[in-house]
């Protein structure tokens, strides 16, 4: 969504855009922030709210969307105005309930604009009955514009000639719109200047009626102006039909003003270019042109309209042998107002802006000025602690709702690893008998000994031999190496060996065993499966523990835990087995609390408990939507029940409140000031932070009664978009004073906890 001014529509240089707020609907904005919108602009003091819609919306769709529109502008001060497309749908609902509604921003521009030309043409009319030239009444032509269409003309209405010298046309409906008429018809091709043009053109079609009656004037030899006598009205049998879209103005003057060669008064319609301003100011030049045309013909002696009895000259008048000298003069003077009249419509038309800037031009045109004062205004803060609780909340206690959320991983998963354990390999052991045939002990050390299959045998030493019988010494003996190659049999050693006279034999050596690995399950194996099924069941688990966090909660930090909820294996630590299967399941715990209560409990709180800095009265807060800028600052967990403490800063900003009566006050004490005298006072006001002055024409502000009072709003730290009121651009000079431009203030950032990353 998005929010205007008038200057949209009529520009900067036009001080009515500063009564006029726009509206522009997205397809997509909800009904309640339009109305939220509505009631901001209307706040602010426009006195009309333009609401554009998009051919499709969400906002004003149906009926009922209208209905509650309706009630709720009992309590406006503005009007409310529909920009939408016409034909079933939201135009004709909003039209049902008499809201004004426009088919295209142009169209309502174009009835503003014509508003002034109602306005200026009925100040004209009052003047020129206000002044008569003598106490001869001059006849005016009568000006009538009808709606043509490229189509074959229908039936016409009836009409009749004049009879009683006035010129006369078919009266038809009025062509300014009323509130709430559509106003698609009125000259959507003609451009924003198109009514300018047409005001325009209806000086000049006066012009041409006075050239007309001057050749009147002209017209018998002996100077007597002529009248049509009365004679039985023709009865005309068609109408012209008026298509909506392409209804062109043409003006249409009485009979006088041209004649065609087959005997029929018709006017010749005139094509439009690229502006409809320039068709009627043609149209009025053409029948200038024509009056002209009939004052030189008839003074050349064409034939005129016999005279009538009211005319001078005629049965029951005056004046035989020609008008009065005085007549001439005063239908010369009023051909020469109607010519500059004419010139003056043109100039106006040309210059940028055209009626809307006449103030400007005409002398003695009220001067007008607009006021506008920026308050000052104070940011102030204060941090407020609010409690997350697991139980029922007590918003008096400044209580707010926490809970403990979970979520599993389901169904377990489960992991194969393969055994690390291996079986050692042992050494063959067997029995070693040593015999002495010398006749004095033997003594020696530990030695490898090899029989017929050459593996190695050893035993510990030194053992002694006796020489005395059995003269023998058996010992244990075992295979140097692991393995079941040291399984030898009896008498595989038989021979001499280790000292003279000694011999040895083996017994059979047994025992000996190869190694075996990953045959053994180790608690590691176990561990490291597990920890693989941990690390991937974690991200799932977590991620379906967001889902449950609400749009309106956040993560308390430093809650989350994840734990093996699930953990098995069919093998234990210690098993004679290749293989150990182990499953697992996750559970992932944390704690959440309701942060956007808490941010509107702050909220609240700022306006009841404000911070001891705040500014007294006449400050007010700004305590509209969105303006109060709140924050989560701190977030912790304080016992075992889960029980948080939330640190909310809240932000705002105290407006200096000026009343009707102060307005007023300063108004009248700044009549008749100069420009310069009138900032310095304000000013020097209490709570006049800047003054901004714009004046429609000079350096001094006009009285009391043509002076304007705005208070410019002052949006909070929180504020995004915040509308402000339009300061008309002043036509000559620059306004004095300089716009006061509210801080920008970042968005609060949420805090997250892991399980919400």
């Amino acid at each position: 969504m998005r929010q205007g001014d008038g200057t949209d529509l009529l520009g900067p240089s036009d001080p009515r855009s500063a009564s006029i707020g726009v509206i522009y609907v997205a397809p997509n904005d909800d009904r309640q922030s339009v109305l939220t919108a509505i009631l901001t602009q209307d706040k602010l003091g426009f006195n009309q709210v333009v609401v554009v819609l998009p051919d499709q919306n969400q906002a004003f769709q149906r009926p009922v969307d209208f209905d509650g529109l309706k009630n709720m502008r009992r309590g406006l001060k503005a009007e409310i105005v529909f920009i939408a497309l016409s034909g079933p749908g939201p135009a004709e609902f909003a039209r049902q309930r008499r809201f004004p509604v426009y088919s295209s921003l142009e169209s309502f521009s174009q009835s503003i604009k014509l508003e002034t030309i109602v306005s200026g043409t009925a100040k004209e009319s009052t003047k020129r009955r206000l002044f008569g030239f003598g106490r001869k009444q001059v006849v005016a032509a009568t000006v009538a514009v009808a709606s043509v269409s490229g189509s074959q003309i229908g039936e016409e209405s009836t009409s009749s000639l004049p009879v009683d010298g006035t010129m006369s046309a078919p009266q038809e409906e009025s062509y300014f719109p009323k509130a709430g008429d559509d106003l698609d018809v009125a000259g959507e091709n003609n451009g924003s200047k198109g009514q300018n043009a047409k005001a325009i053109g209806m000086v000049g079609l006066a012009a041409g009626a006075g050239l007309a009656t001057l050749a009147n004037d002209q017209n018998s030899s002996s100077g007597i102006i002529t009248f049509s006598p009365t004679a039985p009205r023709p009865k005309i049998t068609r109408k012209f039909p008026v298509p909506p879209a392409e209804a062109v103005a043409v003006p249409i003057v009485a009979s006088e003003l041209s004649s065609q060669p087959n005997g029929t008064n018709t006017a010749q319609p005139i094509k439009r270019g690229k502006s409809g301003k320039l068709a009627a100011v043609v149209g009025g030049a053409t029948a200038a042109g024509a009056g002209a045309t009939k004052a030189g013909s008839t003074a050349g002696g064409g034939v005129g309209l016999p005279p009538s009895g009211n005319a001078p000259g005629g049965p029951g008048g005056s004046g035989v042998g020609g008008t009065s000298r005085r007549t001439r003069i005063l239908l010369a003077i009023l051909l020469g107002l109607l010519i500059v009249l004419l010139i003056g419509g043109i100039t106006i038309a040309a210059i940028p802006g055209g009626f809307n800037n006449i103030t400007h031009i005409v002398p003695g045109a009220p001067t007008t000025a607009t006021v506008t004062i920026t308050p000052d205004s104070k940011v102030e803060s204060n941090i407020y602690e609010i409690v997350g609780v697991t139980g029922t909340p007590n918003p008096s206690m400044r209580e707010v709702p926490a809970r403990i959320i979970s979520a599993t991983s389901s169904p377990p998963q489960s992991k194969t690893v393969t055994s690390t354990g291996s079986i050692p390999g042992t050494r063959a052991t067997g029995l070693l008998t040593f015999f002495n045939s010398g006749n004095f002990d033997q003594s020696f050390g530990g030695v490898i000994l090899r029989g017929h299959s050459r593996v190695p045998v050893s035993f510990n030493g030194s053992i002694t031999v006796p020489a005395a019988l059995p003269a023998s010494k058996t010992v244990t003996g075992f295979a140097v190496n692991i393995g079941s190659a040291g399984n030898i049999g009896a008498l595989d050693i038989s021979g001499p060996c280790c000292a003279f006279g000694v011999t040895v034999k083996n017994g059979t050596f047994s025992g000996g065993q190869d190694p075996l690995p990953n045959s053994i399950v180790l608690q590691s194996d176990i561990n490291g499966a597990a920890d693989a099924l941990t690390a991937s069941l974690i991200p799932p688990t977590q991620a379906a523990l967001q889902k449950k966090v609400l749009p309106n909660e956040q993560v308390v930090p430093h809650t989350l835990l994840c734990n093996k909820s699930t953990f098995t294996a069919n093998q234990v630590a210690g098993d004679h087995a290749s293989k150990v299967t182990v499953t697992v399941a996750i559970t992932c715990k944390e704690e959440v609390y309701d942060q956007q209560a808490a941010l509107t409990m702050a909220t609240g709180l700022l306006k009841t408990n404000p911070p001891p800095t705040a500014p007294l009265p006449p400050y007010a807060l700004n305590t509209d939507p969105g303006n109060i800028l709140t924050q989560v600052t701190r977030v912790t967990v304080i016992d075992t029940k889960g029980t948080v403490s939330i640190l909310v800063r809240a932000e705002g900003v105290w407006v200096y409140h000026f009343d009707d009566s102060t307005l007023t006050g300063f108004k009248n004490h700044i009549a008749k000031m100069s420009e310069q005298d009138a900032v310095k006072y304000l000013k020097g006001q209490p709570g006049v932070s800047d003054v901004i002055i714009v004046i429609s024409s000079g350096t001094d502000l006009p009285d009391a009664a043509n002076i304007t009072m705005k208070v410019a709003y002052v949006p909070g730290p929180g504020a995004t978009g915040s509308p402000t009121p339009a300061v008309p651009t002043p036509t000559s000079g620059s306004p004095t004073g300089s716009p006061t431009v509210a801080p920008t203030h970042l968005p609060p950032t949420p805090t997250q906890g892991l399980g919400g990353s």
